[in-house]
């Protein structure tokens, strides 16, 4: 059993998933600014039941650009019982992969 969690660890992104982090990379419309942010997975999660009593998580974030457009995006991620993600939603701004967050902060410095 070790070996198939070294082999998924081998192919997990280790900066986008951490043992008690999941990484989130935005950019938003209006201005383009790319953002990241991190929720922690043992404290931000709110336990969000449905109808049949089954358990998952919920996690509501918004964030600010701070490179003079001002504009909010809010995101939600719901989590199942294991802690994984199954669901993103996103308002005001795009998800966007760590390589592409990673690409403007080279090109911006």
């Amino acid at each position: 059993m070790r070996i198939f969690k070294r082999i998924s660890e081998y192919f997990s992104s280790p900066s986008s998933v951490d043992n008690a982090g999941y990484w989130v990379f935005v950019r938003f419309k209006k201005c383009g600014e790319a953002l990241k942010t991190r929720v922690d997975l043992d404290h931000d999660l709110s336990v969000d039941y449905d109808g049949e009593g089954d358990q998952s998580y919920l996690n509501r974030k918004t964030m600010v650009s701070g490179s003079g457009c001002f504009q909010r995006i809010e995101i939600e991620l719901k989590f199942n019982h294991k802690r994984l993600l199954v669901n993103r939603e996103i308002s005001g701004g795009n998800f966007i992969e760590e390589e592409e967050y990673l690409a403007g902060e080279v090109s911006s410095s």
